[in-house]
């Protein structure tokens, strides 16, 4: 029996009518999906009318590929926003998909008036990752689910930008990822989580780490950075912020480009880790310039 669905992930592109059409038809035939990853298009292209209707509905509306009260229990969910330009609400029926665990929202621009106490929340959320999204003030909302532990945020902007979101200084993440990506004002900073207890798991840029090294949360067991082809793996800034995370921090990855050239830093970035009982690894990726490293 099918359980997993998925479709390409076509960011701001949206989907040609004839395959869209061919993907309905095989969720239609499908009894109960868990998992599914699929486009998002506006409410009133033809080849969707009908279907389940998502966001507010003094916006444009989105609508997903479902017909009403089918695929209820789906764990997994994978949207992808085929429109750049539309602001949404929450782009999906929480209230109607209720057993969700895992979320994945691209190219979605959530609108800042997003109401936590009309939006239902979700008691079985683990784990949402947003790609090149504007978040609005979900962390709100995040925060009163209450099983979220995995935060994932790649490429988008959070806002507000005046402080420290509410989820972080609740301390209750366990893994946070985090990507300055195209924000080019105050997005995160390490001395917002500096005071965490129950993080395990944290993966920033390199100038994120550079700026805030010294406010990294004793609690941390593997710690992630990911380095741009221009930015050198500077060894001294590792000899100096090591000593303060030895006892605590496990495994420390650098996650480059294979055409990095830090590549030829891996001995000697291994031989300092093991001095302070940290193990090193280079996580080397193959992606052109301007893709994302998550």
């Amino acid at each position: 029996m099918l359980k997993i669905l998925l479709m390409p992930k076509r960011v701001w592109q949206g989907c040609p009518q004839s395959l869209m059409t061919l993907f309905i038809q095989v969720i239609t035939m499908c009894d109960s999906l868990e998992e599914l990853q699929v486009i998002c298009d506006l409410e009133d292209h033809q080849k969707l009318y009908g279907k389940v209707v998502l966001g507010a509905v003094r916006r444009p509306q989105y609508v997903l590929p479902i017909a009403a009260g089918r695929h209820v229990n789906l764990r997994a969910i994978a949207l992808s926003n085929a429109d750049q330009n539309t602001w949404t609400k929450f782009p999906i029926p929480t209230g109607i998909y209720t057993q969700l665990e895992e979320i994945t929202l691209s190219g979605f621009r959530i609108s800042k008036d997003i109401d936590p106490d009309t939006l239902p929340t979700l008691p079985r959320l683990r784990l949402i990752r947003y790609e090149s999204c504007d978040l609005g003030q979900t962390d709100l909302w995040l925060l009163r689910c209450k099983k979220l532990r995995d935060l994932q945020i790649d490429l988008s902007i959070w806002e507000p930008t005046c402080r420290p979101p509410s989820l972080l200084q609740a301390d209750t993440l366990e893994s946070l990822q985090v990507s300055r990506g195209s924000a080019h004002y105050r997005f995160f900073e390490i001395s917002w989580i500096g005071g965490a207890q129950n993080l395990r798991s944290l993966t920033v840029d390199w100038e994120t780490l550079q700026k805030g090294w010294k406010h990294l949360p004793v609690c941390l067991n593997e710690l992630c950075v990911i380095l741009k082809d221009e930015e050198l793996v500077d060894k001294a800034t590792f000899e100096a912020m090591l000593p303060s995370v030895e006892g605590s921090l496990k495994k420390l990855m650098l996650r480059l480009n294979k055409t990095h050239e830090g590549t030829k830093e891996k001995e000697g970035m291994i031989e300092l880790g093991k001095k302070h009982s940290i193990e090193v690894e280079f996580d080397v990726m193959s992606f052109s310039r301007g893709e994302s490293f998550f």
